[in-house]
């Protein structure tokens, strides 16, 4: 969407202390985002986002002026090759960032001690010639793919579905790997539903003030909410406010971290989400969007204990917490906007409708069931 970054801060490894565990397999430099010399968003799958550029600038321009993508089209950002380029060094580099995040500190009880245990799916047939061979931006690298990234093709094209348009396209097999090693939000964080144990992890990395997150947030949080409730899925969102500088969006995060303290969470989101809404991205109306009596004002609608919400909005472990959150998305994952989605192993940047998003989840369940 927009170009941009926010202003300059500390994103290194200090966002970890304290925050995260040791990830089972090499966890960083996934490598979701563009070539950072180019400041649009973009990366492993399709669909518009709100963008950041590179890790310092001007903060990004709000509101965002760029309209969404029609439901089964895609948007292909010329930094997608470079982003390919990119994706096999970080591979490599993968190896060595390993090393630095297991000297991290331990989990608070927010985020796990280790990756979620994903099941590890495998290849259950051979392999057909070319077969699950991706393009740059579309989820694969240029090269023979792995079993699972082809075995992930063949099941929707065995349906009949169309690489982004119905399905969101697999990453090559040793990204996979690293995504589903990344650090998991835990139930204690109250920003997640559903069991742990799901076989099928959906991670939301979004902005209350990103238009195109309040899409992805209407459309497709209520049906995976239903996905969780029945322990097809485990749901989890995480708090990445690129727009912190421009329209406190930091402090919306607080907030909802601290109903869902109180069980509110995705309640409480919508709310934020519907206030951005009824601002109309009018920049006049932006300061106040997230202000503290708007924050107070939903936490009463909600019916939670208001005292006990601003004592958590305002700690300094929320603040860390965010932090740590922001960190993961920008720095770990290198994400240049919202939204952004990770399911099991497979990542997409930009907004995608649901109808993709629930069939990446049949793909990505049909890998496990093959597996077991």
């Amino acid at each position: 969407m927009s170009q941009g970054t926010p202003d300059s801060v500390d994103r290194g490894q200090s966002g970890f202390q304290g925050q995260y565990g040791t990830p089972a397999a090499a966890g960083s430099g996934a490598g979701v985002g563009p070539d950072p010399s180019v400041g649009a968003a973009a990366g492993a799958g399709t669909g518009p986002a709100s963008g950041t550029g590179a890790a310092t600038g001007a903060a990004p321009a709000w509101p965002p002026s760029t309209p969404p993508a029609p439901a089964g089209e895609e948007e292909q950002h010329p930094s997608s090759r470079g982003f390919w380029v990119m994706i096999t060094v970080l591979a490599i580099i993968a190896l060595v960032v390993f090393a630095v995040l297991l000297t991290l500190g331990s989990s608070n009880g927010r985020f796990g001690g280790s990756a979620a245990p994903h099941p590890t799916a495998t290849a259950t047939a051979p392999a057909a010639p070319g077969a699950g061979q991706g393009t740059p931006g579309q989820g694969g690298l240029n090269t023979t793919p792995g079993p699972v990234e082809t075995r992930y093709t063949q099941l929707a094209t065995d349906r009949g579905w169309v690489a982004g348009q119905d399905y969101i396209p697999t990453q090559p097999d040793e990204i996979r790997t690293q995504l589903q090693a990344l650090p998991q939000l835990e139930t204690a964080s109250g920003q997640t539903a559903g069991d742990p144990k799901a076989p099928v992890h959906v991670t939301i990395y979004s902005d209350y003030a990103c238009s195109f997150c309040n899409k992805l947030h209407a459309e497709s949080v209520p049906q995976l909410l239903e996905l969780a409730n029945k322990g097809d899925i485990y749901l989890a969102y995480v708090q990445v406010p690129i727009f912190k500088d421009t329209v406190s969006s930091d402090r919306a995060a607080a907030a909802a971290h601290a109903a869902g303290l109180q069980g509110k969470f995705w309640e409480y989101s919508s709310l934020l989400f519907d206030g951005a809404a009824a601002a109309g991205h009018d920049p006049d109306k932006a300061p106040s969007m997230f202000s503290d009596e708007n924050l107070d004002a939903y936490a009463t609608q909600l019916g939670l204990d208001v005292e006990a919400f601003r004592a958590a909005r305002d700690s300094a472990e929320t603040t860390s917490f965010i932090a740590a959150q922001e960190s993961l998305g920008l720095e770990t994952l290198g994400l240049r906007g919202t939204p952004a989605i990770i399911i099991n192993g497979t990542a997409s940047t930009g907004y995608q409708p649901l109808t993709a998003i629930t069939n990446t989840i049949e793909l990505e369940k049909a890998l496990v069931d093959a597996a077991s």
